[in-house]
């Protein structure tokens, strides 16, 4: 809305159409100040016009969900929707299974070794709850043992963070419970909500999306390759996913660099939700352009009714036209360098138009397609190469 113009309005009815005229002097800056005799007439219908934009921005703070994707579900419904998910609840762990979470908040340096030294490690266990932990521990996982990431979007404290990821895990595992043993790591980096406005807010958090990813790949390198990593991220937390994947494969993104690995690389495999990045991040010579070659596979979940990604664009400007991952698809379809290990999944018909972590994980159809991915198994992804994306359908893919 225009304020630089003060309005002095005429005593009126509401309804009647008649201009509202603003006394206003022009200043040499170009500004404006109150008291001279310049008049500008301004249209009744420009008022209104301006009152309604105002009047939506202000629903859009209470009641849209924005890029803020952890007011889907607070952290008091969630013990009572896990006990509900399986016979596991609350904070038990299946037998075998290893329960970490991985802090980051506080770290702003660019060296692997500190990173991994400046990490908060605690794991999970039976009977005592949340232990710190070493790093060193953490780096020796037991052999072929699965390791997943659970990485969450923005607006999350570390305590939200945590609930969400046993809600994840019970997820996960519920139809699983003589299968193979996994750790589950719930990767907690600095989403805490910023007084003021959203968009500020989301902005902001932009910002430290390749800081954190390079945090989440040291530790992922640093890793033994006798298992494989697999990654969840939703909405920025995909971004952080992919920006770790990146680094792991090419040792470069942006001004961040891995040292080049010797010896065997590492299996990864990706899960992106609701992925708040551009949709031609994987076009050769783009951010993430060494991501599809070089993982195993990697699951997508388009959904093209998902109001928060469609307000995307506005990190950028209003007239940007930048468009989601998560809500148009890849731009490349099939020429895209391994193309073959895409798996699209229409999600709209299950999401609607929610956005965020919670959204996606109650829904059993989606945690099906995530779980191979996740823990491992037999099988390639469907390919987009027979696959006709439409747009204007909230499912995703016309079957």
């Amino acid at each position: 809305m225009d304020d630089d113009v003060e309005q002095e309005q005429t005593q009126s009815p509401m309804w009647e159409k008649k201009p509202i005229v603003a006394r206003a002097t022009v200043t040499r800056s170009g500004g404006t100040r109150r008291g001279g005799n310049l008049q500008r007439v301004i249209p009744a219908k420009d008022i209104w016009a301006r009152l309604v934009r105002q009047a939506l921005c202000v629903a859009a703070v209470v009641l849209g969900p924005g890029l803020s994707t952890a007011q889907d579900v607070r952290p008091a419904d969630l013990s009572a929707m896990s006990a509900q998910a399986c016979a596991l609840g609350g904070c038990e762990v299946r037998p075998g299974d290893e329960v970490w979470a991985i802090n980051c908040r506080g770290i702003n340096v660019i060296a692997p070794e500190v990173t991994l030294a400046g990490l908060r490690y605690e794991r999970y266990l039976p009977g005592q709850g949340w232990v710190p932990w070493h790093a060193a521990d953490f780096l020796r996982p037991p052999a072929g043992m699965p390791s997943v990431f659970f990485v969450v979007g923005n607006y999350y404290t570390h305590q939200e963070t945590v609930e969400t990821g046993w809600f994840a895990y019970h997820r996960l595992v519920e139809s699983c419970a003589g299968g193979r043993p996994v750790r589950f790591v719930m990767w907690s980096w600095p989403s805490d909500p910023i007084p003021g406005r959203r968009l500020r807010d989301a902005k902001i958090k932009l910002g430290r999306i390749d800081p954190t990813s390079y945090h989440l790949a040291a530790l992922a390198d640093a890793l033994p390759p006798t298992g494989p990593i697999s990654m969840c991220g939703s909405s920025f937390g995909v971004g952080i996913v992919l920006g770790a994947a990146q680094l792991v494969s090419a040792g470069r993104l942006g001004c961040y660099e891995l040292s080049p690995r010797s010896g065997a690389q590492h299996c990864l495999r990706l899960v992106l939700l609701g992925a708040a990045v551009d949709d031609d991040v994987f076009l050769p010579g783009q951010k993430y352009d060494a991501v599809l070659p070089s993982a195993d596979r990697v699951l997508l979940m388009v959904n093209p009714g998902d109001r928060a990604l469609k307000r995307y664009h506005k990190l950028f400007g209003r007239h940007s036209g930048a468009e989601a991952l998560g809500s148009v698809g890849p731009a490349g379809g099939a020429s895209l360098p391994g193309a073959g290990k895409l798996g699209l999944v229409p999600s709209g018909r299950y999401l609607g138009h929610q956005h965020g972590m919670m959204a996606h994980w109650r829904s059993a159809p989606i945690v099906a397609r995530m779980r191979p991915y996740l823990l491992g198994g037999s099988g390639r992804p469907t390919s987009i190469l027979n696959r006709d994306f439409d747009k204007s359908d909230h499912g995703g893919f016309a079957d």
